[in-house]
C-alpha cells in the first residue's frame, strides 16, 4: 500500500475551513483550531471523483444520493484508517469534507512515497502541490523546489512566478507599480472577459472568497502601489458569472477584488478600468457606490475616436460627475508601419493614427506628451 500516496484527496474542500488536519493527534489541535478528522472515522466526509459540484447539485436529489453513494463505496475500497491517519493507496475517489467553510488556515501532517505526484485542494482549486522533490522527471514543473508551491496560473505569461522579479526592479529603480488584475486565463478586454477555467463552477461565496484572497496575496508579493481591479471591464468581468446583467454580481467581484487589495496594503490606490470614454457616464454610475479610488481609462484613436478635445472634455466630465480622479492608463502609439518582428502590429496604417502625429519617432513622442498634456490638465 502506498501510504498516504494521495492524502490530497482527503482534503479537497468544497469550502473554505477554519479548522485543523492533524492527521498524528487530531484529538488535540492548538488553540484556535478544530479538527475536521477525528483519527478514527470517516465521519463528516463523503467521497467524489473530478465531477462538477455544481452539476452534483442540479441532480434530483434521489439520483444524487445514489451517486454519492457509489462513490463512497469505491473510496472505501482505497481509503483507510491506519494508527490513527488517513491512507490512500494511490486510486480512488476524493475524499470531501462534508462542511463548507469559509476564511481559513489549514494545519495537517502529510506523508508520502517515492515519486509522488498528488496535492491538496482548496475551495476545489488551487491545489497546494506536494510531490517527490528528487523526480527529475517532474523539475520542469518545479519539483526541484519542493512542496507546497500554490497553482493556480501556469509560469510564465503573466504569472505571480514571472511578475515578482520585475516588481522588485521597477522598485529598484525607484518607480512604482501598477498592477492590473485579467482575472482570466487569457488577454482581457471589452470582447474577452471568461473566468480562470480553476474558479468556473464555484458557488458564489467560494469564487468571492477565491478573487479576495487570490488578489491580495499578489498585491502583497509584487508590493504594488496602484491596482486595477479587472482589465477594461466595460461589459463586465469574469463572464458568465460577472455579466453587467442588473444581477449585482459584477459589482459583487469588484467590491472583493477591492477588500483584496486594502487587505494587503491599505494605502493602495484602486482604479477600475474603462476602454475609451464612449458611455462611460453610464457605466461608472452603475458601480458609483463602490469603495474604489480612481477612473483608468484605455485611449487608441483607432477604436475611441481622434479628437483629443472629445477625450479631455470626457475626462473632466468624470471627474467632476464621479468627484474621483481620471487616469489614462492604457495606450499606444506606432513609430513605424514596419513589421520588425513576429508579432501583428494592431496598429498598421495612416487611417488608424492621429494626422497631426506620423508613425515616426519623433510623432509617437508628440503624442504620448499630448496625452501628457491632458493628464496634467486632471491632475493625474
Amino acid at each position: 500500500m502506498k501510504k498516504l500516496s494521495r492524502i490530497a484527496k482527503a482534503a479537497l474542500l468544497t469550502g473554505v475551513l477554519s479548522a485543523l488536519t492533524n492527521l498524528a493527534d487530531a484529538a488535540d489541535p492548538p488553540e484556535g483550531f478544530e479538527p475536521i478528522f477525528d483519527g478514527k472515522t470517516m465521519e463528516g466526509w463523503h467521497a467524489r471523483p473530478h465531477f462538477s459540484p455544481i452539476e452534483l447539485a442540479k441532480m434530483e436529489e434521489g439520483a444524487r444520493s445514489e451517486k454519492m453513494e457509489q462513490w463512497m463505496a469505491d473510496a472505501k475500497q482505497h481509503w483507510s484508517i491506519e494508527n490513527g491517519e488517513l491512507v490512500n493507496d494511490g486510486h480512488g475517489a476524493y475524499l470531501v469534507t462534508n462542511k463548507d467553510y469559509t476564511d481559513y488556515e489549514l494545519m495537517l501532517e502529510y506523508k508520502t512515497v517515492a515519486r509522488a505526484d498528488s496535492g491538496i485542494y482548496l475551495k476545489g482549486n488551487p491545489q497546494v502541490q506536494i510531490w517527490d522533490y528528487t523526480d527529475e522527471a517532474k523539475f520542469k514543473l518545479h519539483a526541484n523546489m519542493g512542496s507546497g508551491g500554490l497553482w493556480n496560473n501556469s509560469a510564465g505569461d503573466g504569472s505571480l512566478e514571472e511578475l515578482i522579479p520585475l516588481s522588485y526592479r521597477i522598485h529598484q529603480a525607484g518607480m512604482k507599480v501598477m498592477l492590473t488584475f485579467h482575472y482570466s486565463n487569457t488577454w482581457a478586454d471589452p470582447g474577452a472577459q471568461n473566468i480562470p477555467a480553476q474558479w468556473a463552477g464555484l458557488a458564489e461565496g467560494i469564487l468571492l472568497d477565491s478573487v479576495r484572497t487570490f488578489t491580495q496575496r499578489v498585491v502583497h508579493e509584487l508590493e504594488a502601489e496602484y491596482v486595477q481591479i479587472g482589465n477594461e471591464i466595460n461589459h463586465g468581468m469574469m463572464k458568465p458569472f460577472g455579466a453587467r446583467d442588473g444581477s449585482g454580481n459584477f459589482q459583487k467581484l469588484i467590491e472583493a477584488g477591492i477588500q483584496g487589495a486594502r487587505a494587503a496594503n491599505d494605502s493602495v490606490l484602486t482604479f477600475i478600468h474603462y476602454a475609451g470614454f464612449e458611455n462611460a457616464s453610464s457605466f461608472f454610475a452603475t458601480i458609483d457606490s463602490l469603495d474604489f479610488d480612481a477612473i483608468g481609462l484605455s485611449y487608441y484613436p483607432r477604436w475611441h475616436g481622434k479628437n483629443l478635445g472629445d477625450l479631455q472634455d470626457a475626462c473632466l466630465d468624470l471627474n467632476q460627475q464621479f468627484q474621483r480622479p481620471v487616469y489614462l492608463v492604457e495606450t499606444s502609439y506606432p513609430f513605424t508601419f514596419g513589421w520588425a518582428d513576429w508579432t501583428n502590429n494592431h496598429i498598421g496604417s495612416a487611417e488608424q493614427i492621429l494626422p497631426q502625429y506620423p508613425a515616426t519617432p519623433e510623432g509617437q513622442a508628440a503624442y504620448i506628451q499630448a496625452l501628457r498634456s491632458i493628464a496634467d490638465t486632471l491632475g493625474t
